[in-house]
């Protein structure tokens, strides 16, 4: 099992503005917490890690921009997130 608490900071946050006119725009970082569970499988010759993580974003990541159209009716945006991963070792 685990849990924490995350940062993330979207580098290409920037990259279309000059094509977003008509749409909303997001704030490029992201605060929110973690928790998760996994196991670990010894087979003879590797060794497999299945991984289930949930993410909850805290802050709102929506930035408000009154000359958009869509930005007006928007409230507030977090992000959410389920993770599967699997890791082999050998």
């Amino acid at each position: 099992m685990m849990g924490g608490v995350k940062f993330e900071y979207d580098l290409a946050s920037k990259a279309a503005a000059r094509n977003a006119e008509d749409l909303i725009k997001l704030k490029s970082s992201d605060f929110g917490i973690e928790a998760g569970v996994g196991f670990n499988f010894y087979m003879p010759y590797f060794i497999l890690s299945p991984e289930l993580k949930i993410s909850n974003g805290i802050s709102n990541s929506h930035s408000r921009d009154p000359s958009l159209k869509f930005s007006n009716v928007i409230d507030k945006l977090n992000s959410r997130m389920i993770v599967f991963s699997i890791i082999f070792e050998g």
